[in-house]
């Protein structure tokens, strides 16, 4: 099922244990914050969408007011402590969109307790079902769904096939699959065409922006680590955009970020402040090479945003020449 000696099981229980304890799974460095304000806000604008939790909330709006259903059911792939599923339902119901169940299908019991306690803290108790599974063999018996959601759990999954293939089946015919998702090289590894980038502007870079933060060393050459060698952390994320193309139709797409992500991520990130006008040049100047090598072809994005169906469309929304096609790194 795995590529190393590293067996499932104990794979299995590394991602519990890394994550059991994790109350806050969207804490990201301020820089980050900044670069994403910066350089991809204004991509959704160009949508009229604010950010990526508004364009989740417009996709839901847009296909349940095309729809006959007098509510909607929601099931959210790997929804972790739940905390952005529960702001979302927030944020439908002051659309008026009527949700019948939030169905949050999550692998570790320790999220789920937490997510309980969230949604009976924020009034939604009655309105949220808790499942615990893993995505790996979940099957929707059949469970109709409206809308399916994966927020950066997609590329913690081996089976995706099957995963596709149980979607698929529990969509109705109008249904949408939402996501936000990591698709770059496994393991969070970078291709050869953008680690000659990085490469090069690591070594033009001052040993204070190169401190792992996992474990305090400066890292003077830039190691291409493989996260997946132990853990899931992007098992099979090369593999997502394609096993997309082949069972969805992408009604919304929009990817970004490549050589970027290791100076604004929590290895590196933290080590550039925000308040720092050379700091931020350094981000700025990084982001618009990125942009440039993207736009190019040089490079492919690794961080997806996308809306798709079980039903043909006869056109694609995306940003400017980034096709779904053109954004695809074939392994």
């Amino acid at each position: 099922m795995t590529n190393s000696k590293t067996t499932y099981e104990q794979r299995l229980c590394s991602e519990i244990q890394s994550f059991k304890d994790v109350k806050n799974v969207h804490r990201l460095p301020p820089i980050q914050n900044y670069w994403a304000r910066n350089y991809v806000r204004p991509k959704f604008l160009d949508f009229d969408i604010n950010n990526i939790q508004d364009f989740f909330v417009t996709e839901i709006t847009r296909t349940w007011l095309k729809s006959d259903q007098d509510s909607f059911t929601i099931i959210a792939l790997g929804a972790g402590n739940c905390d952005s599923e529960i702001q979302l339902a927030h944020l439908l119901k002051n659309r008026g969109v009527k949700i019948k169940q939030f169905i949050c299908v999550e692998l570790n019991p320790s999220m789920i307790e937490r997510g309980i306690f969230a949604a009976s803290t924020a009034g939604l108790k009655e309105l949220f079902i808790f499942k615990e599974a893993d995505l790996n063999n979940w099957s929707c018996h059949y469970q109709s769904a409206d809308v399916i959601i994966a927020i950066q759990s997609l590329h913690h999954i081996v089976e995706l096939e099957r995963l596709f293939d149980q979607i698929a089946l529990a969509l109705r015919p109008l249904g949408i699959f939402i996501i936000n998702e990591t698709v770059g090289r496994n393991g969070h590894m970078r291709w050869p065409e953008a680690l000659e980038l990085i490469e090069g502007l690591w070594a033009g870079i001052p040993n204070k922006y190169k401190i792992d933060r996992r474990n305090g060393k400066i890292e003077e050459t830039f190691q291409n680590i493989d996260f997946s060698r132990t853990s899931f952390e992007g098992i099979r994320s090369q593999d997502i955009m394609p096993l997309l193309l082949k069972h969805f139709h992408f009604d919304f797409f929009l990817g970004y970020s490549n050589i970027i992500q290791p100076f604004v991520g929590r290895r590196f990130g933290w080590n550039f402040n925000v308040d720092s006008e050379t700091d931020r040049c350094l981000i700025d100047l990084i982001a618009k090479m990125d942009e440039h090598y993207i736009d190019i072809g040089k490079i492919k994005p690794t961080q997806i945003t996308a809306s798709l169906n079980c039903s043909h469309v006869d056109k694609t929304r995306y940003w400017r020449g980034r096709t779904p096609r053109h954004c695809l790194r074939i392994p």
